[in-house]
């Protein structure tokens, strides 16, 4: 059973300007150039035969700066949210002052840090996608963010629908620059809407982590 690990379970927030400008430019003149594959298989969340989705890779230079870009947001939001036993953690266990003195307060708190353990590249989902009601893996993706890359103007909606801690249900919107950070492995997620209509394409990018009680520094393996 996966316990939850902050107040409220999800936040929607923005990309840092600089990365988002970067990240978009970047993702475009790949679309221009046609650097995109056609997945074969996302698994049984996505409803790929009757809506394919298409990937287009980070190269690895691009997800070292993009982890580093991204670290401390999702670690600012983890460890400044964090409860143990139903009491929020004190500030001096948020400040990053002594990095040693910062990991024996979390550890002994039952906390832990944060270990980016993946970054996709930009998955584009096409019209009439539906992506099914799911939590992710434990191993791996504890706390994750989804970035809202790109978009074609959009006639409806097509909101990510997420459960909160108390199970009640989240319709959240977002555009492009937009992020959500959420626990992926706790809480019900998707976009189970078939509302994706009249519109190119909806490009997002995710980046998922695990808790890691024995390190201290961001380790990019398997990234």
């Amino acid at each position: 059973m996966v316990r939850p690990v902050t107040k409220d379970g999800f936040k929607k927030t923005r990309l840092p300007q600089e990365t988002y400008e970067w990240l978009r430019a970047w993702y475009l003149a790949e679309l221009s150039a046609a650097n995109m594959e056609t997945e074969e298989d996302g698994g049984p969340c996505m409803n790929q035969l009757a809506a394919p989705t298409i990937m287009t890779h980070l190269p690895p230079h691009l997800k070292d700066r993009l982890s580093d870009e991204l670290y401390p947001v999702l670690h600012g939001w983890y460890i400044g949210n964090s409860y143990y036993q139903g009491e929020p953690l004190p500030l001096d266990a948020v400040r990053p002052d002594n990095p040693k003195q910062r990991m024996e307060s979390w550890t002994s708190r039952n906390v832990g840090d944060l270990e980016l353990t993946s970054i996709y590249g930009v998955r584009r989902y096409t019209e009439g996608a539906v992506l099914r009601m799911h939590a992710d893996t434990s191993n791996t993706h504890v706390v994750s963010a989804i970035i809202n890359v790109n978009q074609e103007e959009m006639q409806h909606d097509w909101p990510l629908l997420i459960l909160d801690h108390q199970h009640r249900e989240h319709n959240v919107s977002m555009q492009p620059g937009d992020m959500v950070l959420y626990e992926s492995a706790k809480l019900l997620h998707g976009r189970p809407s078939n509302s994706l209509h009249a519109c190119p394409f909806y490009c997002v990018l995710y980046c998922d982590c695990r808790v890691c009680f024995a390190c201290s520094v961001l380790t990019r393996e398997g990234l």
